[in-house]
């Protein structure tokens, strides 16, 4: 099996994407490649933080103009776009992106490797209101929650459940990249 370019961690809303990409990289398992979205950042985000770089309409555009992109998109329901800017296929260690599951497509090549989080709707609703989302978002993501689910099943190559502490979840995924063939440099097993 070739060596995988990238990593896409898929799951909906409140199943952990963004807790695990950035305790994967703090592994030293994976560069993570950050979407640029029009979508404000939540209480306790940054501007620039590790997997998400947020940005207004107009600068989103100007990005966008400038072929900056390998692709855009948006989640049903929600006015917000997301952009994934291109990447160096032989970073390693291994480039990773939080996407949902709908717009693996536009970014997946023959060397990509897709993981689904997922966790009982009850939890993933729960880490939503604790975040600080509105109801009517927490609703409209929660109404998507199982079909995307199934999708993502449907697409990935291992799901992870993360109702399950932080640390053994990211112990298992460092263990599927090792079996899936991925050198996962500096990361202990």
């Amino acid at each position: 099996m070739p060596q995988p370019d990238l990593l896409v961690l898929i799951g909906p809303s409140g199943v952990g994407k963004t807790s695990v990409v950035h305790a994967l990289h703090r592994h030293g398992a994976v560069t993570v490649v950050p979407t640029w979205t029009t979508r404000p950042a939540r209480r306790g985000e940054h501007v620039r933080s590790l997997d998400h770089r947020f940005v207004d309409d107009i600068e989103f555009g100007r990005l966008a103009a400038r072929g900056f992109f390998r692709a855009i998109g948006a989640h049903p329901g929600q006015r917000y776009q997301y952009g994934l800017p291109d990447f160096d296929p032989a970073t390693r260690p291994l480039n990773a992106v939080v996407l949902r599951a709908g717009h693996v497509r536009c970014v997946a090549g023959p060397n990509t490797i897709v993981y689904q989080l997922a966790s009982p709707p009850r939890l993933a609703e729960a880490r939503l209101r604790r975040r600080g989302d509105r109801a009517d978002d927490v609703a409209v993501r929660m109404a998507a929650y199982q079909a995307e689910i199934e999708f993502g099943a449907d697409i990935a190559a291992r799901t992870f459940c993360t109702d399950r502490p932080l640390t053994a979840v990211v112990a298992d995924i460092v263990a599927a990249l090792s079996e899936d063939c991925v050198a996962v440099e500096g990361a202990a097993r």
